[in-house]
């Protein structure tokens, strides 16, 4: 379940959430009269955009084991 993140050092998204420790924030700068979700995961690494929460959820359960164990590689 996403759950909202009120205090993020550095954040530049509005109405950010957090789900299985990534970010996932309202783009003010994308979304032509829709919504863009930007997704990252909490180290900072951009995972991708997403058109609705389900999307950007749906996002992170596929890739999230991939992002980790890339970080896991590069540290």
């Amino acid at each position: 379940m996403l759950s909202e993140s009120r205090a993020l050092h550095g954040a530049t998204l509005r109405g950010e959430w957090r789900h299985r420790g990534c970010i996932v924030g309202l783009d003010p700068g994308k979304g032509h009269g829709w919504r863009v979700y930007a997704v990252r995961h909490a180290s900072g690494l951009p995972m991708g955009e997403a058109n609705s929460l389900r999307e950007a959820r749906q996002l992170i359960d596929e890739e999230i084991a991939l992002v980790r164990q890339r970080l896991a590689a590069t540290s």
